[in-house]
């Protein structure tokens, strides 16, 4: 590319330098790396794999209008043993009709450091099958 110039006055022919094999590498580097970097640094944000377990106890109560299942809880094999437990459930309409003393199961999602119960089914309503009915009222 030929192009003029004025210097002192007087008009001479000057030639752009050419851009080199390097600068254009460079600048595809760059323009390459900007691109990539939303998402390098979104792949170090994901969520952590969740971890699920089947779940089986006694309910306790159950508090559809807060979306919360209070539960007397089997051992969970490799996780956790019996115990009371309050969860999160992921769907509080499963909990309409669910009453203290009904047998359930469900699945425990473990993620992000939260814990929720998912598919939860009435196994057997309380007071059929020997079950006795009777569960604690109040939280302890």
């Amino acid at each position: 590319m030929n192009c003029e110039s004025t210097y002192n006055g007087k008009r001479r022919a000057t030639q752009s330098p050419p851009r080199s094999a390097f600068l254009r590498h460079c600048i595809f580097l760059l323009s390459l790396g900007v691109f990539l970097m939303p998402a390098l640094f979104s792949a170090g944000c994901r969520k952590k794999a969740e971890k699920r377990y089947p779940a089986q106890g006694t309910v306790i109560a159950a508090h559809a209008d807060q979306g919360i299942l209070e539960i007397d809880e089997d051992e969970i094999p490799g996780y956790m043993a019996a115990m009371k437990m309050s969860y999160v459930v992921a769907n509080p309409a499963e909990l309409r009709g669910l009453r203290p003393g009904d047998l359930v199961k469900a699945e425990l999602v473990l993620s992000n450091g939260s814990a929720k119960l998912e598919k939860i089914a009435l196994i057997r309503k309380a007071g059929s099958d020997g079950a006795s009915g009777a569960a604690p009222s109040k939280k302890e």
